[in-house]
């Protein structure tokens, strides 16, 4: 198969676009649905295939920009072989599940252009097809439009700009300052002499159970209050996953998602967010290929740790 078939349709011959999404969905009337959706959004529906037509082609999708993939109710074992099939393409994808398959799903199409639907409520999917037809559809755009295209140009410099003002905040790059200082408010490092000054006053490491009662007490707070209140899944996705990694344990996507205790469509959001910055990594269990592992990268882990030692050295100071 050539690139274009394989990524996508080719409009460079025509000066508009309009997207195509296939479907691929099981035999209980979901398709029509998706059906009236994809058209709803202004986009052109694909070609309409069931789970074992998809086995038995895995290319049936291709020339399309999107695939919607309804596998509600299917047995595992099924959507595993399914997706098996799907994990070449690299166009745009919306994968809607059980929760009890979307480990399995996950290790496989966890490193592709995917959106994630996970046991997922009417506002959920509504916002989750927004966004996928936004992102795969790219709708009446004309390729000839000049500003659009300065537009892009000046927002791809931004990006640029932006990513590189990360890397310095995370400690990976420092920005010469005049006065000497570096600048790293933001990234909650202690500085290395009063790491060293930590160390030789005989202060304890940082302990999983310590980082365990911290979010305890998180949790505690939904006894007295509305839990939506507090909901703030990135630093729970990452106390979860630093006293995981103190305790030497590992952490599964669907166990993730119930740390972030969010929703697991957000929560799968997140997780994808946060692996594109870095700061986490995915990689497959050894043991058994159908499931992956989410883990701290090493950076993240160490500023964690930092910031535990700060946050200790302050109440010590204050009591």
């Amino acid at each position: 198969m050539d690139e274009a078939g394989e990524l996508g349709r080719d409009y460079s011959s025509s000066p508009w676009r309009r997207g195509v999404v296939a479907i691929l969905a099981g035999s209980g009337g979901a398709e029509d649905d998706l059906v009236a959706d994809i058209r709803l959004a202004g986009a052109e529906c694909g070609p309409v295939l069931d789970y074992y037509a998809a086995i038995a082609d895995p290319h049936g999708w291709s020339g399309c920009d999107g695939l919607i993939a309804d596998f509600r109710g299917a047995p595992v074992e099924l959507v595993e072989a399914v997706c098996s099939g799907l994990k070449p393409s690299a166009m745009p994808m919306l994968i809607d599940l059980d929760a009890s398959a979307l480990d399995s799903a996950y290790a496989i199409l966890g490193d592709g252009d995917v959106e994630w639907l996970v046991a997922a409520d009417q506002a959920e999917r509504l916002v989750v097809m927004a966004r996928f037809f936004g992102h795969a559809g790219q709708l009446f755009q004309a390729d000839d439009d000049l500003d659009t295209a300065d537009d892009l140009h000046a927002l791809s410099e931004d990006i640029a700009r932006i990513a590189e003002r990360l890397k310095r905040i995370a400690g990976q790059e420092r920005e010469p300052d005049e006065s000497g200082l570096a600048e790293n408010a933001m990234t909650f490092r202690v500085e290395s002499a009063e790491e060293q000054y930590l160390a030789q006053a005989g202060q304890e490491p940082v302990r999983a159970v310590d980082v365990r009662g911290v979010i305890a007490m998180r949790q505690m707070r939904e006894r007295y209050f509305d839990a939506t209140l507090f909901a703030d899944p990135a630093w729970d996705i990452l106390l979860d996953l630093f006293a995981a990694r103190l305790e030497g344990q590992p952490v599964s996507v669907s166990s993730l998602c119930i740390a972030a205790a969010v929703p697991p469509t957000t929560a799968l959001r997140w997780i994808r967010v946060m692996t594109q910055q870095g700061l986490l990594s995915r990689h497959a269990d050894r043991q058994d290929g159908r499931r992956s592992f989410i883990e701290l990268d090493d950076m993240a882990y160490r500023r964690l740790h930092d910031y535990f030692l700060a946050v200790r050295e302050r109440f010590d100071r204050a009591f």
